[in-house]
């Protein structure tokens, strides 16, 4: 998951790997910021989604390209 937090109105490119309070995933760095005290922007739900969907497009397309290479690699050694 990815951390819920913006920085300069993006989102946070570390992945998320601990829950707070309220159900907020934040990466390391962010969790160190936050028991500080240090102000935050959280990012909206909607573009957590669309970051999400995002992803898990590109995870999708990355395995498809894998097996048409590996589907390539193999005509080409016969």
């Amino acid at each position: 998951m990815i951390c819920q937090v913006l920085n300069d109105k993006r989102l946070c490119p570390y992945e998320g790997i601990r829950t707070i309070k309220g159900g907020k995933l934040l990466c390391i760095v962010h969790i160190d910021s936050f028991y500080k005290g240090e102000p935050m922007k959280w990012a909206p739900k909607r573009l957590l989604a669309w970051e999400i969907e995002r992803r898990a497009k590109l995870a999708v397309e990355r395995v498809m390209l894998n097996q048409l290479n590996a589907e390539h690699y193999r005509k080409e050694g016969n």
